[in-house]
């Protein structure tokens, strides 16, 4: 939560945002009530952020709803397929102009690729024509399309990044410039402080996916058809990119999965039990 330039000024929005509920239950607004006692630290080792809790580790573990495989999905292209997808999310709760996939699309027209393009009508507003070579779903399983593909371009989502890890694909990180970025101004339930929501795991999924050596990030403050094409280009071609998503990937399956992280959540319960 930041702040809007008429909202109060506060020592700590956090704080303030959970007082108003921490009181309806005699709660006290102290660290462990802001951060918890431990945190489910559910990204790869190497995007670890610095906390002062306990950390327990968890993979995140691409997976969908149960739906039917489209007859297109396979068999697996002749020709390199790349995904396009900008975040269900993104596009749910956040204002965006969307004017910048006009040029994803351009830069993957001039190429010998199949594109698959997770985009709904508002993402496509800007686009005069869809490529050719482009296929348009507004949604699709990542977990069943991410194997297909030889690179996935996304927003940067955890979710995202891991169905494109456990792939073993390279990736090309979309950095959103932040005035693209409408501010939308939401209400705190229990509390009449304005902030104002902003995305921000694309910077810090680019940054971790460009040091492994598995990708590259698309800078969309500057949209270049050509530059775009040339990124898009290098993931698919060059062998150190493939070597740094395998990197990626064993970062991924080295963090614990689900299933490993119950018996230390048992041991926890049964020990602060007594």
């Amino acid at each position: 939560l930041t702040t809007g330039p008429d909202a109060p000024k506060l020592d700590n929005p956090l704080a303030e945002t959970v007082r108003a509920m921490a009181e309806r239950y005699g709660v006290p607004v102290d660290h462990e009530t802001l951060y918890g006692q431990r945190t489910f630290e559910a990204v790869p080792r190497g995007m670890a952020l610095p906390v002062d809790t306990e950390k327990i580790p968890i993979r995140v573990v691409a997976h969908a709803a149960q739906v039917p495989m489209p007859d297109w999905l396979y068999p697996i292209p002749r020709r390199p397929r790349v995904a396009l997808t900008l975040g269900a999310s993104v596009r749910a709760f956040l204002s965006v102009d969307w004017g910048y996939v006009a040029v994803l699309l351009e830069a993957l027209s001039g190429l010998d690729v199949e594109v698959v393009a997770t985009l709904n009508d508002a993402q496509l507003a800007s686009v005069p024509k869809v490529p050719d070579n482009v296929r348009v779903v507004e949604w699709v399983p990542l977990d069943y399309l991410a194997p297909t593909c030889s690179a996935m371009i996304h927003h940067g989502g955890i979710g995202t990044m891991a169905s494109a890890a456990s792939a073993c694909i390279p990736q090309l990180v979309v950095d959103f410039p932040e005035h693209e970025f409408e501010e939308r101004d939401f209400i705190v339930k229990g509390s009449d402080q304005v902030g104002k929501l902003r995305y921000v795991l694309g910077p810090l999924t680019g940054e971790y996916v460009t040091r492994l050596g598995a990708g590259e990030v698309l800078d969309m403050g500057k949209p270049s058809v050509e530059t775009i094409r040339e990124q898009i280009t290098r993931v698919l071609t060059d062998p150190s990119v493939q070597e740094g998503a395998a990197r990626v990937r064993e970062d991924l399956l080295m963090t614990p999965s689900p299933s490993e992280v119950v018996g230390r959540l048992e041991r926890v319960h049964f020990a602060s039990a007594g």
